[in-house]
């Protein structure tokens, strides 16, 4: 499936779905060996996060600080997220060769790193946060029976993430019976050292911004945020680890089984396809074709 991205404001109109591309924000310039910092940090970050799967930090003085942050997606192995820490390790200096301010999101991660650190003391997603989005529709011409069965998933998504997972992290499929829309995955995800009422909040918000975001008839749609992140996606298969948390049918929801963390399986799903693929450089940089992830930029 390809997706394609852009940097987009909450003002700016609903996003085409073809020639996307990411746009440039903060290109102030910066010395040349700049990109060394945002590669310390990042390589900072990995270590720190590969078990928890969550890392924040900075390194250097005022005013030469760069400030960064490392999320793993809830239900990747710790070396699945070590590996994924670093591949934005080796992306980092070309991304912050001259940008200030930039976001990596990848299948398995998502890292932030700038040179102020505002967005690491936010409660909430800052003013930046990414909109990924696929280049393809639906086949079903039931659009606004998709639209709903996506709501419902996410919504029911949000609730199972803020209520039966430790890790504020929930997946969930949606069974229907349209030929066009049978199956539809979702993610919702906070930072763990959220408050569920504050992880609720912060996702709920995504919710209800989602179809102003959004085409109505994409297969698929993500924003990516330094605080919760949501995520849906039309498929023959899910883009998480294990079989989904939570299920929801077309006439009645199915129950939702008890909090766990997905079965780690066999072999690792990091490759240069998985990652390398799914990553979106979210500033200045070429967007690269996506096959199981999605991609973008936008400001709150």
């Amino acid at each position: 499936m390809p997706f394609s991205s852009r940097r987009l404001s909450s003002h700016s109109p609903r996003p085409s779905r073809h020639g996307l591309s990411a746009a440039a924000v903060s290109l102030a310039p910066t010395p040349p060996a700049a990109p060394t910092k945002p590669i310390l940090i990042a390589l900072y970050l990995r270590g720190n996060a590969s078990s928890s799967l969550f890392a924040s930090g900075a390194v250097g003085s005022s005013p030469e600080t760069v400030y960064g942050l490392l999320l793993c997606r809830g239900d990747v192995s710790a070396s699945d997220c070590f590996d994924c820490g670093t591949r934005v390790g080796q992306d980092v200096g070309q991304v912050c060769n001259r940008i200030k301010d930039a976001a990596l999101v990848y299948n398995q991660c998502y890292a932030r790193f700038s040179d102020n650190g505002d967005f690491l003391t936010s409660i909430y997603n800052s003013g930046d946060f990414s909109l990924l989005i696929s280049g393809t529709n639906i086949t079903s011409p039931d659009v606004a029976g998709y639209d709903r069965a996506v709501t419902e998933l996410l919504k029911a998504t949000v609730r199972h993430a803020v209520e039966n997972s430790t890790r504020l992290f929930a997946t969930g499929q949606w069974l229907g019976t349209d030929p066009g829309f049978r199956n539809i995955y979702s993610m919702a995800q906070c930072t763990p050292e959220m408050s569920s009422a504050r992880c609720r909040r912060c996702l709920d918000d995504l919710v209800g911004r989602w179809w102003k975001m959004f085409p109505l008839n994409g297969e698929g749609a993500r924003v990516a945020g330094e605080r919760c992140s949501l995520r849906s996606e039309l498929g023959r298969g899910p883009f998480c680890t294990g079989a989904p948390m939570g299920r929801l049918g077309a006439s009645s929801p199915a129950p939702v089984p008890p909090a766990v963390v997905p079965t780690i399986t066999a072999g690792k799903n990091n490759s240069e396809e998985q990652i390398g693929k799914s990553r979106a450089f979210l500033r200045t940089c070429q967007v690269n074709p996506v096959t199981s992830g999605i991609t973008a930029s936008g400001n709150r």
